[in-house]
């Protein structure tokens, strides 16, 4: 190894372990944080790109990652680079704006995935792993339940652009990182079994207040992660049945604290609310998830129907402009984000709230069609290396949770999924020392 390698590799695991350490601590007020014009996420995606652009070349040519990154993922990853460049070009859009690259970070983030294969071979798990992860679901609890202090509040407000506790779709991926790395570098099965058990009793009525799309998704992650870990579940109800008598007492104390507490709901504002309401036919008639009326969907639920309604504008402006083959574009925001009601209290909002849509509104069906393409390659890739589809506990509930959220969109939530998904490419590494 050169010497400038290794001068690469200790900078970037300097870099990641700060950023990654920081983002589980504090969220979306870190990206926010300004460093001379701009944010620690805008700094961040840039550094994604020119990672993956400098990934794309070099493994293309010499192949570097064989192992991990097969011909067809980084053909299809190139496909979608060069797809962005013919969008723009087509919607005679600028390279110059920094807005396009704000608003195609889908595309940029997946630089991680490399940074997370090329410093995964330097993965060394500590023997107080464990413990770390148990503190730090203590601190996420607390931190979820009872906010900061407001010393605290107003110091990071004055240094970042927004101070915003965890959301739902936050939380869950930081759940879900720690519980995926502890089950598959534990010896003792039954620990880890233990550990997502009653982290889940903790979670489960927190996420249930706060975000019913996380608590879902979340739910589904446990199933998944609890039917791999099967063979010791017979077991570790026979011997150990005290971790179910704490499952309950954890769960109803959790139940209890959630519902005193005043928690920020991930809820729509006021003013969406109203949005979200005023279409719906009958606003008297009993509760219903979903329905139709004269051709168009609805729900009950404001913050569902609230969703339906932006998705549906999307498809019929999309459809009277015959612009599903080049989509907007990323010049600007999707034109059904432009009603006032949709921006949300502080005006900001231009999210759809599903990323797949969001891809297909930007880039159009070509766009798109790689986009999931590459996707699946990712699933693909995870299957060849484990040999079994364990490691859909990470994919699914993620791009679960995304269709129904600004999870991808945003400058954390990407980049920890697709490094973590470099990461577990490592499976020899995750397992080599297990504790």
């Amino acid at each position: 190894m050169s010497t400038l390698e290794k001068y690469l590799k200790i900078t970037l695991k300097v870099y990641v372990s700060f950023f990654m350490t920081m983002v589980f601590l504090f969220s979306r007020s870190f990206v926010g944080i300004q460093i001379w014009d701009f944010r620690v996420g805008e700094i961040s995606m840039l550094f994604s790109l020119i990672f993956l652009f400098f990934s794309l070349g070099i493994s293309y040519k010499y192949e570097i990652y064989p192992k991990f990154i097969t011909r067809k993922f980084l053909t299809t990853n190139i496909f979608l680079v060069v797809s962005f460049f013919i969008v723009v070009v087509i919607n005679n859009g600028s390279f110059l704006n920094p807005y396009t690259y704000k608003s195609s970070s889908y595309i940029w983030s997946i630089g991680f995935l490399y940074i997370g294969v090329y410093i995964g071979k330097e993965i060394r798990v500590i023997k107080s792993f464990l413990l770390f992860v148990v503190l730090y679901f203590f601190y996420l609890y607390v931190y979820a339940v009872n906010d900061f202090p407001s010393a605290v509040i107003e110091l990071i407000s004055s240094i970042s652009d927004k101070y915003e506790p965890h959301k739902g779709s936050d939380i869950l991926i930081m759940l879900i990182i720690p519980l995926l790395v502890a089950n598959r570098i534990c010896k003792n099965r039954r620990t880890s079994l233990n550990i997502l058990l009653l982290s889940s009793a903790l979670f489960l009525p927190l996420l249930l207040y706060k975000s019913r799309g996380a608590f879902i998704t979340f739910l589904i992650f446990v199933i998944l992660e609890i039917y791999i870990l099967r063979k010791n579940l017979k077991s570790t109800i026979q011997s150990n049945s005290i971790i179910f008598i704490l499952f309950s007492i954890i769960f109803l104390l959790s139940s209890f604290i959630v519902t005193q507490r005043d928690i920020r709901i991930d809820e729509v504002s006021g003013t969406v609310t109203e949005l979200a309401t005023y279409r719906i036919p009958d606003k008297n008639a009993k509760f219903n998830p979903i329905f139709l009326s004269e051709g168009r969907l609805y729900s009950s639920d404001s913050n569902l129907n609230w969703r339906l309604q932006i998705w549906q504008d999307v498809i019929t402006d999309m459809s009277q402009n015959n612009i599903f083959l080049t989509g907007y574009g990323f010049n600007e925001k999707i034109p059904a984000m432009n009603d006032p009601l949709r921006a949300g209290d502080d005006g900001l909002n231009e999210n759809i709230h599903n990323f797949l849509l969001n891809v297909f509104a930007r880039g159009g069906l070509i766009h798109f069609t790689l986009y999931v393409y590459l996707v699946f390659q990712i699933i693909k890739l995870l299957k060849n290396i484990y040999l079994d589809n364990s490691n859909l506990s990470i994919v699914f509930p993620v791009l679960l949770a995304s269709l129904f959220d600004a999870s991808m969109e945003n400058a954390h939530f990407p980049i920890i999924f697709y490094f973590f998904i470099g990461i577990f490419m490592h499976k020899e590494k995750l397992f080599k020392n297990r504790i």
